[in-house]
């Protein structure tokens, strides 16, 4: 699976778009987004991060990953922001 289709599948449970940025990734267990609930609203970016994170345990990462969160505004997310603020921020753009 490739980086995009992770993004997409975070998108789909999650329902707050993420982008990962990593030059490569290479071997490991498959790579898909293992989860079957959604983090409740409460929780933050940074929960939703190490979510992500522990899911790439086990890959060749060849350089650092970086996850960000993007608003419905297309603002980057700060770590401490709550993902139903952020769920919210995209009903607020229809």
């Amino acid at each position: 699976m490739s980086i995009g289709t992770l993004e997409t599948e975070v998108f789909d449970l999650e329902e707050v778009r993420v982008v990962i940025r990593t030059s490569s990734l290479v071997g490991g267990p498959d790579l898909r987004y293992r989860f079957e609930r959604k983090l409740g609203d409460e929780k933050t970016v940074d929960n939703l991060k190490t979510r992500i994170r522990s899911m790439l345990e086990g890959f060749d990462i060849r350089s650092d990953v970086e996850i960000v969160v993007i608003r419905g505004d297309g603002a980057i997310s700060s770590n401490n922001s709550m993902l139903g603020c952020i769920r919210n921020s995209y009903a607020a753009k229809h």
